[in-house]
């Protein structure tokens, strides 16, 4: 050692390594480097014997002109005698590199229970009197051979079981706003030959997630017992831990195509590995480090990547061709396509504004609007007479009663409407007025439709007749 400690930091040293102390630990206390502290411990281990001045160093130089035994000073020795090994007793450890080591089994059995290595170290203090620091045992189990989970593998019978669910694709130019943006690829593997089918979408809404069911079934050829699907807000309304609700369109949708959905539960992905797999691997294999100009083209490129790759790959499991084992055992197990496709509806509000003219209904001249709900998607036809009697009369007709109660009421309450006089002003005269007209096109709109309601009907004098602007204020102001 070139750099010597002074002679109270190094009886300090030397007493804490007779102590047992690890070198780190040593180091955080003192302030001594371990390699120095390593130099102290390996000089006081060897214990030298004592040499007096003027003697030969022993042993003496090896040298092969001179003799061992040559000087007048040679050692003595004699039959037998030779080096003292250092005292054991029985039962006395070696002394390890970590000072964890000797709790190793406690500490694995805290592993395999799930314990953090925190709190194995505060039950090593508590439980052990261990007085060594928490790093110490974070250097320990970093040397230990990390234990494996053995999951087993969910083997399914032909055309039993297909499982889906969505991924990021690849950057892909949308048009619309001129910006790069990564869809989401839909997959659907089927669970016995592992054969799939991939397509890239903007969203995942419902229309849309029904609509590529509907395409996978086609490139399959038919349609899986039970299709598995992770918690979706397209197919799952809460994701409950034992019994998740899917979504009521979807389990019309099913009933429709033959199939049961079950969605996987939470926090339990092994049950849609097979999907979970399967969608790194197009991720991993076709997708990654590629870009597309639109949509289209990555659907393209997923098409032919899946006949020259996917399908002819050989999977690791089945230890099979994938499109062989689809085309020899699976697909013939599939159930058959439904004849059509799935008429798909929604919700909503419609203003529909009738009025006297050919092509129209014949009856009153009806200037409230009706709401009424349109199930379906595309545009309503025209409506004729019956269809508007039919769908519209108790709406507007309970409308129109109310708005005549009211207005009446209303009439009932203001004396200066009913009657003119001759000082009144402008405005006064100008409500009277309006009021006037909209007690003749209250009662003139009732009779209309009770005139309809017995079975009756109103021949068109002109046109298709508009509502205008004008004519809705007009009417406003009743």
């Amino acid at each position: 050692m070139s750099n010597y400690l002074k002679m109270p930091k190094k009886a300090q040293v030397l007493a804490l390594l007779e102590l047992g102390w690890s070198y780190r630990r040593i180091e955080a206390e003192t302030g001594v480097r371990r390699e120095t502290v390593s130099g102290y411990d390996a000089a006081r281990q060897a214990n030298p014997a004592k040499t007096f001045p003027g003697s030969d160093p022993w042993p003496p130089p090896v040298s092969l002109d001179v003799p061992l035994d040559a000087g007048p000073n040679t050692a003595k020795t004699f039959a037998g005698s030779g080096s003292k090994p250092a005292k054991t007793f029985p039962g006395s450890p070696s002394r390890s590199r970590f000072a964890a080591a000797v709790y190793r089994t406690a500490i694995i059995e805290k592993l395999d229970v799930g314990l953090s290595l925190q709190r194995i170290w505060q039950d090593l203090v508590e439980e052990y009197g261990y007085g060594a620091s928490y790093e110490s045992v974070k250097r320990f189990v970093r040397t230990l051979a990390p234990t494996r989970r053995a999951v087993g593998v969910f083997h399914c019978a032909p055309g039993a079981e297909a499982q889906v669910d969505f991924f990021r694709g690849a950057p892909t130019l949308d048009a619309s706003t001129g910006e790069w943006r990564r869809p989401w690829v839909f997959r659907m593997a089927l669970g016995h030959s592992r054969h799939g089918y991939e397509e890239a979408v903007w969203d995942q809404k419902l229309e849309t997630f029904l609509r590529l069911h509907e395409r996978a079934f086609r490139d399959l050829g038919g349609v899986p017992t039970v299709v598995r699907s992770d918690n979706l807000k397209a197919a799952v309304v809460r994701a409950y831990f034992f019994d998740p609700d899917s979504h009521d369109v979807y389990l019309a949708f099913a009933a429709h195509w033959g199939f049961t959905p079950l969605p996987t539960q939470p926090r339990r992905p092994e049950e849609n590995g097979k999907q979970e797999r399967s969608g790194g691997f197009v991720k991993d294999n076709a997708l990654k480090g590629r870009r597309f100009d639109s949509l289209d083209a990555q659907n393209a490129f997923l098409r032919h990547w899946n006949r020259t790759i996917a399908r002819l790959r050989i999977h690791g499991t089945t230890r099979r061709q994938v499109w062989t084992h689809f085309v020899e055992v699976e697909q013939p197990a599939l159930h058959p396509l439904a004849g059509e496709a799935f008429p798909l509806f929604a919700s909503g509000d419609r203003t529909v504004h009738m009025g006297l003219g050919a092509g129209e209904i014949t009856g009153p001249r009806l200037h409230d609007r009706a709401a009424i709900p349109d199930a379906h998607l595309e545009a309503m036809p025209p409506i004729s007479c019956d269809t508007a009697r039919r769908v519209t009369h108790e709406i507007a007709m309970s409308k129109l009663v109310k708005n005549a109660q009211e207005r009446r009421s209303k009439i009932a309450g203001r004396p200066d409407l009913n009657q003119g006089t001759a000082g009144e002003g402008a405005k006064v005269a100008q409500e009277r007025r309006c009021t006037t007209r909209g007690r003749n096109r209250v009662d003139d709109d009732v009779g209309a439709l009770r005139h309809i309601e017995n079975g009756g009907g109103r021949q068109p004098t002109g046109g298709v007749e508009t509502v205008g602007e004008d004519q809705l204020e007009r009417t406003a102001c009743l």
